[in-house]
């Protein structure tokens, strides 16, 4: 199936994010779903199985993400955290974040930075929801992905 939604969460303070999404969802029967407003925005929840059309007792059985940024403090208080051995890579993203920060503050590029033209070139790719097997994607050339 193509991707039907592109969302983007963007920070407005310290506190609040924006959420914005496009959504392209197919038609059922050549009409679209109840509650679609095309063009601008949704008047209901659209999604098959979103959290707003479970039960209570469900989505305290099977939290999902709503759940969990709502039950998240407006700042997290990393303190407060009970971090297990599946939480590896949070720790990991945390440690590598504090130590790109320091860099910045010592004058120094984060990861990532490369300001030689010459070594700072795009690799081609396809990414139009579509995966190619390897025999596909021999056929095309680079300007075409």
């Amino acid at each position: 199936e193509r991707g039907t939604e592109l969302s983007w969460a963007v920070p407005i303070d310290d506190e609040h994010v924006r959420g914005i999404s496009i959504v392209c969802w197919p038609l059922e029967n050549g009409k679209r779903k109840e509650g679609w407003k095309p063009g601008t925005d949704t008047i209901a929840d659209i999604r098959p199985g979103s959290s707003l059309m479970r039960t209570y007792e469900e989505r305290q059985r099977k939290p999902d993400d709503l759940e969990a940024q709502e039950g998240q403090r407006a700042i997290a208080v990393h303190a407060l955290e009970n971090l297990g051995h599946s939480d590896t890579g949070i720790v990991m993203l945390r440690r590598m974040l504090r130590e790109q920060i320091q860099r910045v503050e010592r004058g120094l590029d984060p990861i990532n930075v490369v300001r030689d033209p010459d070594a700072n070139s795009a690799i081609p790719t396809n990414a139009w929801n579509t995966v190619l097997s390897p025999t596909e994607a021999a056929r095309h050339d680079a300007d075409d992905l």
